[in-house]
């Protein structure tokens, strides 16, 4: 990884995180069904289950996949904010990339949100399957990712490096995205499905996918950034 360029780390990057998107965009028109320990089955319902139970469809290699992807393209990200000296926003991106392998490692426990709502806790004994250690740290993973992605962005903002202002401002711009794509999920998940709780897959979905694209941007403005200027490359002639 050390002899690869900042260009070439942050453009891998930008490639495996588009190939990630279109993964989880397939799988999503695929006819995906759950299949939880107890041998119980249901359909996956993009509105209400979240991305991490795709991992626990009979597509699950694909989504465990993506998160290992998603943990590859994080790591070449924080390699190249390294090497341009944002060394607090390269760690928070590492951490971020530990997380997807963990997410990858650790699968989410199963639970249905159809009808009888109250099945989505643990301590009701109608859930499709027990609860388990691993789906409950699995579960705590994605609020550390998500602070950790505003760490990200707080970091890059307090640099103040004029290089770097085009990611901050795409940041604020993905942000009021991902506000407005929640309260349209939401909106629609109140008329639709009203008995659906606060938070379920089609609310998390508003938020990741500004997320992904922020960071594929951010990947861009560290490829443009480690291009050698026009007046450099004319002064190397």
């Amino acid at each position: 990884m050390s002899t690869l360029s900042t260009s070439t780390l942050a453009r891998t990057s930008q490639a495996l995180i588009v190939a990630s998107f279109v993964t989880v965009v397939a799988l999503h028109l695929a006819d995906a069904t759950l299949i939880a320990s107890t041998g119980a089955t249901l359909a996956y319902d993009g509105r209400l289950n979240f991305l991490s139970e795709l991992a626990r469809t009979d597509f699950g290699p694909a989504m465990t996949s993506v998160f290992l992807m998603l943990g590859l393209a994080c790591a070449l990200s924080a390699r190249a904010m390294h090497r341009t000296e944002r060394a607090r926003a390269a760690r928070a991106v590492a951490g971020i990339a530990i997380l997807f392998v963990l997410l990858a490692l650790l699968p989410t426990d199963l639970r249905d949100f159809r009808g009888a709502i109250n099945a989505s806790t643990c301590r009701d004994p109608s859930r499709i399957e027990p609860c388990t250690w691993v789906g409950r740290a699995h579960d705590v993973l994605p609020n550390v990712l998500f602070a950790l992605i505003g760490l990200t962005w707080w970091e890059l903002r307090r640099s103040r490096a004029p290089e770097w202002a085009p990611a901050v401002q795409a940041g604020r711009v993905c942000g009021a995205i991902a506000l407005v794509l929640l309260i349209a999920a939401e909106v629609y998940l109140r008329v639709a499905l009203p008995e659906a709780p606060l938070w379920v897959g089609l609310t998390q979905k508003a938020v990741v996918a500004p997320a992904l694209v922020w960071f594929a941007l951010v990947n861009e403005t560290l490829a443009r950034a480690s291009m050698p200027s026009i007046a450099a490359r004319a002064l190397a002639v």
